[in-house]
């Protein structure tokens, strides 16, 4: 025996979930687990070890495989769930491409018992290592497998823990009439109920971990499939094909009975003092020389339990009530006969897939075993060999897009590597445009403005997926545009308030044409207009415009730069003053031969707010803070003018910036 050919993984062994590529390998097939055709299955099971039987093609198995496209050994074959990256453990029982034959055992992650489950299988890797493992695949951890006995080599013993099987006997393993694996156990004693120790059988030692699965808080199966040559003659007479225990204090037993001279029974059972079986009635001549899978379930605890027998994967027989406590003891597991009874009991037949586990497998699984496992079996189908696709990469030509509202775009068109089955983005599209699910061409005419968002698209194939983030963004142009001030009217040397815009939508830039007077200035950014005007210009219209990559808005803006005369020259520049008092505002005005003067009070984007003729000689003039609209002003910054003419006819404007505060 091999350690990884009759007792497997007594290991505490996690398995990691892991993802694979792969695209390289020539060749893949889906494998279909129908619970359909298998009837009685009512419950999903997890961590499932799943029986795959591989034959050359036109061979009778439901598997049929070019073996000449795998590596010799088939150390390239590899598993993974139906999405073609999730790895499966599996173990390689028989691998024999010369004869075209191969037995393989899968760890399914979730089997259902209502819907088909799709595995994969891939093959065709030159030069990969092998990564059969069947501790992965059979373990305490995942599905609570204590001992798994596969019987799949000629010759030799083996070691391994926590039980240490010991072969007895001359006669080990023979390869007729083989269910899976090319070899069976063979357990040919020359008598059934009589014997000494030379007789065959494994013994397969005690250890610390018998209470740790066979105790009274512990639940048990055993179970294997069974080909009995010779049914135990005589009443009292037992044919024992797995026991647990010291002579007749089996404790656990899995046997055939022989309780009359003509009655014989499958039986699953303990002895703690009182037997406690479930027996089921066969005939010898129908059982025997006929593949029969038995198995037992013990759900025990301290105060009793249940002890379930099946037959062919069908519940047999009369579920036995275990009334009383049970204790288990630490002896040695044997196979072929009871214990260290001298009177041996022995099994006569072959024993494939002898299994031991610390729990109660449920029916459904039971059944999976046995319609999966039988000669012929229906459940498991085999799809066409098909070549593996890589991940897709995905690009698109314009990214970050931007388009203009109720105007149809120019399709974006993604630039991808593989093959694509589909594709999806996260969240929808911008209303008007639409994502082609099998070309990725994004196309449309937009209908509502949109801020500047990412949109998840997504490409995919069998092999996996590949994830772009699209920026995308809606404008549209913008309106309306005006400017607090318009028409403007300006000094040489005095600063101007800011004339700020108002427009609807977004703006990217303002520009102006032709440039503005000497010594005023347009913000690109915020198109405010500010500055101190340094030449005399003629009123003229200056084009301002506000521009996004949807469109642009226009307004003519009208402007004149006075010349200032003899204001800084003169005493009339100093002489005239303002100051506020209380709500009103006094204005002194200089002494001097002027006449047609006016006092005009504005705010600082150049709109007047109050105008007053003034008669000539007339040298304080008040302004009660009320507005041309009848509203009293607000307090702040105001720009007060007075204009006239010399006594040289030339026009005299006087500027002067008050804070007006009541």
């Amino acid at each position: 025996m091999k350690i990884k050919g009759m007792l497997l993984a007594i290991l505490a062994h996690s398995t990691l979930v892991s993802a694979s590529d792969y695209s390289s390998w020539s060749s893949y097939r889906e494998i279909t687990i129908n619970p359909a055709t298998a009837g009685g299955i009512t419950a999903a099971e997890t961590h499932y070890p799943l029986l795959l039987r591989l034959t050359t093609p036109g061979g009778s198995g439901a598997g049929s495989f070019n073996f000449s496209q795998a590596m010799a050994n088939g150390n390239d074959i590899r598993f993974t769930a139906s999405d073609g990256v999730t790895d499966l453990p599996y173990e390689i029982e028989r691998w024999d491409s010369a004869n075209g034959t191969a037995d393989v055992w899968v760890k399914v992650n979730s089997l259902s018992g209502s819907a088909n489950t799709v595995i994969r299988m891939y093959w065709g890797k030159a030069g990969a290592a092998a990564v059969t493992n069947g501790s992965s695949v059979f373990n305490s951890t995942t599905n609570n497998f204590k001992a798994v006995f596969h019987f799949n080599n000629s010759t030799g013993s083996s070691t391994d823990v926590p039980l240490t099987p010991v072969n007895n006997g001359t006669s080990d393993f023979a390869t007729s009439s083989a269910l899976i694996g090319g070899h069976v156990r063979n357990f040919n004693s020359s008598t059934s109920n009589t014997g000494t120790n030379t007789a065959n059988y494994v013994d397969l030692g005690a250890s610390s971990a018998d209470t740790g699965f066979m105790n009274s808080s512990s639940n048990t199966t055993l179970g294997a499939w069974i080909y009995t040559t010779t049914f135990a003659t005589g009443s009292g007479s037992y044919g024992t094909i797995i026991a647990h225990g010291a002579g007749d204090n089996a404790e656990h037993f899995l046997r055939t009975t022989r309780n009359t001279s003509t009655s014989t029974y499958w039986t699953a059972g303990i002895w703690n003092g009182t037997d406690y079986r479930n027996d089921f009635s066969v005939t010898n001549t129908a059982e025997a020389g006929n593949w029969h899978y038995i198995v037992g379930t013990y759900a025990l605890d301290a105060s009793g339990g249940t002890i379930t027998l099946y037959r062919d994967g069908v519940a047999v027989g009369t579920p036995s009530s275990v009334s009383s406590a049970f204790t288990a003891s630490v002896q040695n597991w044997v196979m072929g006969r009871y214990g260290a009874n001298t009177t041996g009991r022995y099994f006569q037949g072959w024993l494939e897939e002898a299994r031991l586990a610390g729990k109660v497998l449920d029916a459904s699984w039971i059944k999976w075993d046995f319609e999966t496992q039988k000669a012929n079996q229906t459940c498991v189908t085999f799809g066409t060999a098909q070549s593996p696709v890589g991940v897709p990469s995905l690009v698109y030509s314009l990214n970050p897009a931007v388009y203009t509202l109720n105007t149809a775009i120019t399709n974006n068109t993604p630039m991808v590597t593989g093959s694509v089955d589909s594709f999806t983005v996260n969240p929808a599209l911008p209303v008007g445009l639409s994502l082609n699910k099998t070309s990725g061409v994004i196309s449309g005419t937009p209908t509502t403005p949109t801020a500047m968002a990412s949109y998840m698209v997504t490409a995919r194939n069998s092999a996996g997926t590949a994830t772009v983030s699209l920026g995308i963004t809606v404008l549209a142009p913008p309106s309306n545009l005006s400017y607090l001030a318009n028409p403007v009217v300006y000094t040489v040397g005095t600063e101007i308030g800011n004339n700020s815009p108002t427009v609807t939508g977004s703006v990217d830039s303002f520009t102006v044409n032709p440039a503005l007077p000497v010594g005023l200035s347009l913000n690109k950014t915020s198109g405010v207009i500010s500055g101190t005007p340094t030449t005399p210009t003629a009123m003229a219209s200056y084009m301002v415009t506000a521009r996004n990559n949807a469109g642009i808005t226009t307004i003519s803006l009208s402007i004149t730069v006075n010349n200032v005369v003899g204001i800084m020259a003169s005493a009339l520049a100093s002489s005239f003053q303002a100051r506020t008092v209380g709500f009103s505002v006094e204005f002194r005005l200089p002494v001097s031969s002027i006449s047609g003067e006016r006092i005009s009070v504005m705010d600082l984007w150049g709109r007047t707010v109050w105008s007053q003729s003034v008669a000539t000689g007339i040298t304080q003039v008040w302004w009660d803070g009320i507005g041309s609209n009848g509203l009293r002003m607000n307090p702040g910054l105001y720009l007060v003018q007075m204009r006239g003419v010399g006594l040289l006819g030339h026009s005299i404007m006087i500027q002067r910036k008050i804070t007006y505060t009541p």
